[in-house]
């Protein structure tokens, strides 16, 4: 049996970066049989969740929530909610009837798709029936969330996504109110349903004020243009669904009552979704202290795409993801304890951007090295040409502001390009920062660009990289020091 690693999606990890979990970065997979103990600082607090990190493993299912609670003094949301339960943790994600290691390879090198097979809430779905020792159809129960008439719950949503399918949450009959992302509070905000990239969370108030019923919470793939065409599927095709019942309905199915589309107010949303009823990340207002300090300040610009490669990559079927034009190459051994013990020819720093790696094939371990207590921003640019083809990136060790967002002409741009058009002014940061929403992973579509900024005072190797699985493990990602 293969190794196994844990990584705690969301916790900073303040001096004990050997805890952070992703393979031959932080540690060597604990082997089979043997065991290895975790030990850190429950912080920050908020909602999180924990993953293997180590091949397909999260997306077969070795993922769960990690929520850290802090006194109802100190959380500035508290006034929102009567209650915080965990019966109200939703835990989304895709499902295929095959592992990933049966469906990556078809994928990469055959006629497999890329897309999931179902959908499911609380590791429970409705999608396909089982027989009963009498040869009857049966159904996996729905997930269940239970609430109280008159009660303000906190609703906690998690995406173990891993697909490129967004997954859309909604209520029936219910306005919400958005209080957190990524752990770390908003000014509340009225809403009807929020969009999740694989890895990222959002906590928002669900406000029981409607007749004792049974309503549907809806889970949907968002993305029209997100298609295997060659087998008619898209994202949009896929849903599942969840019951709330209010405490003394019948114990039966909700009828349909959705939201109507043309008023329902979107959190975020894709960036051709222009109009008052949607709700972009970095229009949202942190609750989150931040004092952006003065002095040094350094941007990496970082181009990120599916490039068709010549040579030894060439019989990747759907192209190599890739960063600034160059395959991470994982290196022999945990780089925060043995980096000194490896080649120099293996590593390369992404400010070192070559020409050459347009057109031959470039694989390094990639780095960026900051200065301690330096600002660092994070430019990244989707090379690709469809808003709804996201890349979610995840940025380990930190939480980051979200300082830019928004849209070029298609095209391909590379980091010296965006480097001389930053300089020129076209890409305005959102001021004060410290204004702006607090995240971990957030995602960046197609032609879009993004923003990221971060205080560099947390010492230690950490990944930064695409949540998807299919992108993490042919290796779009890079290590921050």
């Amino acid at each position: 049996m293969e190794g196994v690693t844990f990584h705690w999606h969301g916790a900073h990890q303040r001096g004990t970066p050997g805890m952070d979990g992703p393979a031959m970065i932080t540690q060597c997979p604990i082997p089979h049989a043997t065991t290895f103990v975790y030990n850190f600082e429950a912080e920050p607090s908020g909602t999180f969740f924990w993953h293997s990190h180590v091949a397909s493993h999260r997306a077969d299912g070795l993922a769960g929530a990690l929520i850290v609670r802090e006194p109802l003094s100190e959380d500035p949301s508290s006034p929102e909610y009567d209650e915080d339960l965990t019966r109200h943790i939703l835990f989304i994600q895709e499902g295929n009837y095959f592992m990933q290691s049966v469906t990556y390879p078809e994928y990469l090198f055959g006629s497999g798709v890329a897309l999931p097979d179902f959908l499911v809430v609380n590791g429970r779905g409705k999608h396909f029936p089982h027989k009963d020792y009498e040869n009857r159809d049966i159904f996996t129960p729905r997930a269940m969330v239970y609430v109280t008439q008159g009660v303000k719950s906190r609703i906690r949503v998690i995406s173990n996504g891993y697909t490129q399918c967004r997954l859309k949450v909604t209520i029936d009959k219910h306005r919400l109110t958005l209080i957190a992302t990524d752990g770390y509070p908003v000014e509340p905000v009225e809403f009807d349903s929020v969009i999740l990239s694989g890895g990222e969370r959002f906590d928002f108030v669900l406000n029981a004020n409607q007749e004792i019923d049974n309503y549907w919470l809806r889970v949907q793939g968002v993305g029209d243009t997100v298609c295997d065409f060659g087998a008619g599927i898209c994202c949009t095709d896929f849903a599942e669904y969840a019951i709330v019942r209010y405490n003394g309905a019948p114990r039966q199915e909700p009828e349909d009552q959705p939201i109507n589309s043309e008023d329902e107010i979107i959190v975020n949303s894709h960036f051709h979704d222009d109009g008052d009823n949607f709700i972009e990340l970095s229009t949202l207002t942190s609750l989150e202290p931040y004092d952006s300090p003065p002095g040094e300040r350094t941007t990496y610009y970082l181009s990120v795409g599916v490039n068709q490669l010549p040579g030894k990559a060439s019989h990747i079927r759907n192209g190599m993801p890739q960063i600034n034009r160059i395959t991470f190459a994982y290196p022999p051994g945990p780089v925060l304890t043995q980096s000194q013990e490896m080649e120099d020819t293996l590593f390369c720093q992404i400010q070192d951007y070559k020409q050459r790696c347009e057109e031959e094939f470039c694989s390094c371990t990639q780095y960026v090295k900051a200065r301690y207590n330096e600002t660092v921003e994070l430019f990244f640019y989707n090379t690709g040409a469809n808003p709804e083809w996201c890349h979610p990136i995840h940025v380990h060790g930190y939480s980051v502001r979200v300082v830019a967002r928004g849209r070029l002409e298609p095209q391909y741009y590379s980091p010296p390009m965006l480097e001389q058009m930053d300089r020129e002014g076209m890409f305005p940061r959102i001021t004060p920062a410290e204004t702006t929403a607090v995240k971990d992973t957030i995602c960046v579509g197609g032609s879009s660009y993004l923003i990221l900024e971060f205080v560099a005072d947390n010492i230690g190797w950490w990944f930064v990289h695409c949540h998807l699985d299919y992108d993490n493990m042919v290796n779009t990602s890079f290590n921050s020091i």
